[in-house]
């Protein structure tokens, strides 16, 4: 049977969680959500593992998004007090300890040596950390930026308050999807200006952010139009971009889709400049583009008898 409807119980992190990944994976599932208003939700602090990082990149989400709203602070160790006997600690530091355990002779068994002969120094609470110096840090409230040990991307963890969580991802994320439904039905009708000037207006009053994904869908839906509308289009996609992180317009993809936009619309000395820069970002070894960029600028010179540039660009051919 085939599943088209999915309700969800509860509005607390599992619930908003679980909504916001079927609206992510299952775009074609309705998904509605039930939450009581008469019944606050029963959160907690929660604490999370390294897995987390998986969750969170399946959205899409970055921590710099949403920790400072919901409470939350970086993760990196787990002690337990009083693990083998009262009074001693067990470290679990985040991170990998398999380059600092290969610099050691005998590997895990140097450890055992040195508790065998230092047993007040080496006692059993340094396992952990004479292999990883993240729970060092940990012990101070430090974080580290060695990612010979500690790859802050995938090994931090979260502690977060449970009930801003959940509310944060119904105030953000879960508008986010579902605006972005209203996109699918125009993307289905293939109401291209619609799409393109939704997500302007929604930029312009900070209702959606110019990610790669929102940026992606501008410019795919601008090369869907036609002649100078589309044209037009790419440009104004890039200005756009250009206003939030001027760095991505400046990438090699970026300046050939913005010097053939413009070698279209007859700017030809614009167009110039952004094909000289792609060909300078070009790699040596991509033999293909490098010509195919020598070429287009080669019309564009003997267009201008800039017979000067044209000496250059063959040189680099």
């Amino acid at each position: 049977m085939k599943i088209q409807n999915v309700l969800i119980v509860g509005g607390g992190t599992s619930g908003w969680f679980t909504a916001a990944s079927l609206l992510k994976l299952c775009p074609h599932i309705n998904v509605s959500l039930i939450e009581s208003e008469d019944y606050p939700v029963i959160g907690v602090g929660e604490s999370t593992l390294g897995q987390i990082n998986d969750f969170f990149h399946l959205l899409g989400l970055n921590d710099d998004e949403w920790m400072r709203e919901t409470g939350s602070t970086y993760k990196v160790n787990i002690r337990f007090n009083d693990f083998y006997k009262e009074g001693e600690t067990w470290d679990y530091p985040f991170g990998t300890s398999h380059e600092r355990m290969y610099e050691m002779q005998h590997g895990w068994m140097s450890w055992f040596a040195l508790n065998y002969h230092k047993p007040e120094k080496f006692h059993r609470g340094t396992f952990a950390t004479t292999f990883n110096s993240v729970g060092h840090f940990a012990k101070y409230n430090k974080l580290t930026w060695q990612d010979r040990v500690w790859n802050p991307q995938s090994d931090s963890a979260y502690h977060m308050d449970a009930i801003r969580m959940g509310q944060w991802f119904k105030k953000n994320e879960i508008k986010q999807f579902m605006a972005n439904r209203s996109f699918q039905k125009w993307i289905d009708r293939e109401e291209w200006s619609k799409v393109t000037m939704a997500i302007y207006k929604e930029v312009k009053e900070n209702k959606r952010k110019l990610d790669d994904e929102n940026f992606k869908l501008l410019l795919f839906a601008e090369n869907q139009k036609t002649g100078r509308a589309k044209y037009n289009g790419i440009l104004d996609a890039y200005a756009l971009l250009e206003k939030y992180d001027k760095q991505k317009t400046l990438t090699l993809e970026s300046q050939i889709d913005q010097g053939y936009a413009a070698e279209k619309l007859g700017g030809y000395k614009r167009a110039k400049i952004y094909y000289r820069r792609a060909l300078n970002k070009a790699p040596d070894e991509n033999v293909d583009l490098i010509l195919q960029l020598v070429g287009e600028l080669k019309r564009l010179y003997e267009r201008s008898k800039d017979h000067k540039s044209l000496v250059q660009i063959y040189k680099r051919a």
